[in-house]
């Protein structure tokens, strides 16, 4: 086997980032530099090795935050290029700047779940039509889209309901019965660190915590970290450190990268401080033609010129590839246009965009066709992006289907796949497989599909099933709850020991009072949205004319 040296080797860089949940730092990274080494290992003639940064000024596990080395390599061997492949991995971690969990917050976040139907969905700030000759909306829903959309969202917004009527009764019910149960203590913290991101990155309020967060909104510190992370891995490939790079995002962080890739070029000095600027490549730096819109957010510093700016041609020269998962995109689309709006000015070249959604994936749907160039061209060219659509299922995964993407093995995982892996060389093609002759290559045309071994039909039918027995369960578990609470407040001390599956079996056995308990349910928890609804509404309506933000 040949030996690396540094004319027979790619250097590529890989950025990556996270999306919702309370990670740590770089453990989004290891888990794709990770499965992208299982999926490298099924083939021996690569020999891939990983190299990891340690120490206390090394990046990975390091006390503060670097982008100059990277935290991990991975390193192949590539027959079809004849030459070595090191793939360099940085991540954009934002997870720490989530907004304390605090009473007050989680009073918000109860009643922002509740009010989802009430989201002006034509959405439409100050800060967009200051912008507007620069960008424009994603594709506006009709007004029978827009009525389907808040038909979904009420039901998002009972389901919310549901789950914490039942967290409430079980917390009521075991204090009672002086029964700790940790799964129950927790679900509070879980539905914080998840559907909380989702608030922090859409929400229109000013932080008035934290020094990197004081005074801005919440997207815009998260922002920051996305647009200095890609002038750095612009700045490697103008200093050959790097010969090209990929951007790779899952989640919410499809979004932070979205706005990062949409930025405009005088506003993207925004998000760096004045050392930072002052050490930036000259090749990245120009002067826009038009003076920056007013309101900026965030807000520009005295210290920058009137028209400093970024060459945004410079900046994605060396970008080769996009690679989305599980991107709820389409969703901030129809429900937060302005949060996601689309650059008039176009790549200076054409970049892959892959979006890969798991049809079972609640959170990403099976596609992103909500937007277009602002000039009308072809629905699959976003501003320069060339977006290509894979849905996918290639095994049963309702539950881990959003976390399960860049999932690989070192072989199959049943003995037959293994012998027959072994036997053909062929094993299971999934994400990460068919990432790596694009890593090669660099041809974003070469991308083909992960191998979708579940029917389209089935996955719509256990789809559907998985959402039907969601919805029986969570209106079932309040009802037999309010009949096992009513025994336990009516019967004094003798009632504490009134089973668990007594109630269940007493509720089952009679349906009049299943029907009347769980219509109460349904019913506050109807009344408890419309009229949250309305006061966000009204609120989202008027809150320009309210606030100054």
């Amino acid at each position: 086997m040949m030996q690396p040296n540094n004319t027979n080797r790619k250097r590529i860089g890989i950025l990556v980032i996270h999306g919702v949940g309370e990670q740590t730092r770089f453990e989004h990274l290891e888990a794709i530099a990770g499965n992208l080494f299982k999926a490298l290992s099924q083939d021996p003639a690569r020999k891939p090795l990983i190299q990891i940064r340690r120490g206390d000024q090394a990046s990975l596990h390091a006390p503060r935050e670097s982008w100059r080395n990277a935290p991990a390599i991975v390193s192949w061997w590539s027959q079809e290029t004849g030459r070595w492949i090191d793939a360099h991995f940085h991540e954009v971690t934002w997870a720490d700047l989530d907004m304390p969990d605090s009473v007050s917050n989680w009073l918000r976040l109860v009643g922002w779940g509740l009010a989802m139907p009430g989201i002006k969905l034509v959405d439409s700030t100050r800060t967009f039509q200051a912008r507007q000759q620069h960008v424009c909306l994603p594709v506006r829903l009709s007004v029978g889209l827009r009525f389907f959309v808040r038909g979904q969202l009420f039901g998002v917004s009972l389901l919310f309901f549901l789950v914490l009527t039942s967290i409430n009764m079980f917390s009521w019910v075991l204090r009672r019965l002086s029964i700790r149960f940790t799964p129950i203590e927790r679900a509070r913290g879980i539905i914080y660190d998840y559907l909380g991101d989702v608030k922090l990155y859409q929400d229109w309020a000013i932080r008035g915590d934290g020094l990197e967060t004081l005074g801005e909104k919440s997207r815009a510190a998260i922002q920051r970290r996305a647009v200095r992370a890609l002038a750095a891995m612009a700045g490697d490939v103008l200093h050959k450190r790097l010969d090209e790079y990929y951007l790779f995002a899952h989640s919410l962080g499809t979004v932070v990268a979205f706005n990062a890739l949409m930025e405009l070029g005088i506003t993207l000095p925004n998000y760096f401080n004045e050392e930072e600027w002052a050490v930036l490549p000259a090749a990245l730096k120009t002067q826009a033609g038009y003076d920056a819109p007013d309101p900026q957010k965030p807000r520009r510093p005295y210290w920058l010129g009137k028209r400093d700016a970024i060459d945004r041609a410079a900046l994605f020269a060396g970008l080769k590839g996009v690679l989305t998962m599980g991107s709820p995109l389409n969703k901030f689309a129809a429900m937060w246009p302005a949060i996601v709006p689309v650059n008039r000015e176009a790549l200076a070249r054409p970049v892959p965009w892959v979006n890969v959604a798991d049809r079972q994936d609640i959170v990403a749907g099976n596609r992103i066709s909500l937007f277009r160039s602002c000039d009308g061209r072809a629905p699959d060219d976003i501003a320069g992006l060339r977006l290509r659509n894979v849905p996918w299922a290639d095994r049963l995964s309702l539950f881990t289907a959003h976390t399960s993407y860049w999932k690989a093995d070192f072989m199959p995982s049943n003995p037959l796949g293994r012998v027959q892996g072994r036997l053909t060389g062929q094993h299971p093609q999934r994400l990460m497989n068919r990432l790596i002759p694009w890593l090669e290559t660099g041809d974003g045309g070469r991308f083909e599909p992960p191998d979708d071994r579940m029917p389209g039909w089935l996955v719509a039918c256990l789809y559907c099933a998985w959402l039907a027995l969601i919805a029986l369960m969570l209106s079932f578990i309040p009802a037999f709850l309010l009949r096992w609470m009513e025994i336990l407040w009516s019967g004094g001390d003798p009632a504490v020991h009134y089973s668990l599956w007594g109630a269940v079996l007493e509720t089952i056995a009679n349906p009049s009072l299943l029907a009347m308990h769980m219509a109460a349910v349904i019913l506050a928890g109807t009344l408890t949205i419309g009229l949250c609804s309305l006061i966000r509404y009204t609120w989202e309506v008027n809150r320009d004319k309210w606030t100054d933000s």
